[in-house]
């Protein structure tokens, strides 16, 4: 019976070691996990704007559309889409997100998501 009990202890130490150590990976590389951007800082080939702390693509026309790329990608993925857009005389303005493409350098967070989008949106106004 001890020996049954050694053994189960010692599998249940096992799995707790290695939930924690899990849960201190994710936590570590929290940002990378929520936030996966895209290797690279391709620009778009046209229609590029660098405002005062953000990057955008415009694509002028009325009424405008604003794009707000989704997780993993970069402004340059939505060149396709502008284009599209553009054809049928409708505008496009795409922001780029702080950590993302060109915007890589700068600290990515859901705060500083925020006030880069109120700062682009405040410029094409």
């Amino acid at each position: 019976m001890p020996r049954l009990r050694r053994m189960v202890t010692f599998a249940l130490a096992t799995l707790l070691i290695g939930y924690l150590a899990i849960v201190a990976a994710l936590f570590a590389f929290q940002r990378k996990v929520i936030f996966p951007a895209p290797q690279g800082d391709r620009a778009p080939s046209k229609g590029l704007v660098r405002g005062d702390g953000f990057f955008a693509m415009h694509y002028p026309g009325t009424p405008t559309v604003v794009h707000l790329h989704g997780n993993a990608e970069a402004l340059w993925h939505s060149e396709w889409l502008a284009q599209r857009y553009a054809e049928k005389g409708i505008g496009f303005y795409a922001i780029e997100y702080p950590g993302y493409g060109l915007a890589a350098a700068t600290p990515v967070s859901e705060e500083a998501i925020y006030a880069t989008v109120e700062k682009a949106i405040t410029a094409l106004n």
